[in-house]
């Protein structure tokens, strides 16, 4: 199979390498003892499963920050609630009184009083 890798100004050494890697093939080479692949094949499985377990951690401790956040939010809901039920009926109206005021004041400038 021809290929675009090799030029005529390569040595013939290494175009016959660059071939020869095209096709797939090792030109006698081994890829190593058994021992070294069975340490390759450990060492790739450990790095997928420590990735894993980092990403697995990251999540639990997002969820479990994100729980504790939704109680307290949950906490002070409920000590608003309680601190507004025990507020008196013209405390409770401040708020419309306010609002009325405001939208009097927000108003055209009357002018200076002389």
């Amino acid at each position: 199979m021809p290929t675009f890798l090799t030029s005529r100004t390569m040595s013939p050494a290494l175009a016959g390498r660059v071939r020869a890697s095209v096709r797939g093939q090792s030109r006698g080479r081994k890829s190593g003892s058994p021992r070294r692949r069975l340490l390759v094949a450990v060492a790739r499985v450990a790095a997928v499963v420590l990735v894993l377990a980092v990403g697995r951690s990251f999540l639990a401790f997002r969820l479990q920050k994100s729980s504790e956040l939704d109680h307290a939010r949950a906490a002070l809901r409920d000590t608003t609630r309680a601190h507004a039920a025990s507020l008196s009926a013209p405390q409770r109206d401040v708020f419309a009184r306010a609002a009325g005021w405001l939208a009097t004041e927000a108003g055209p400038y009357p002018g200076d009083l002389v």
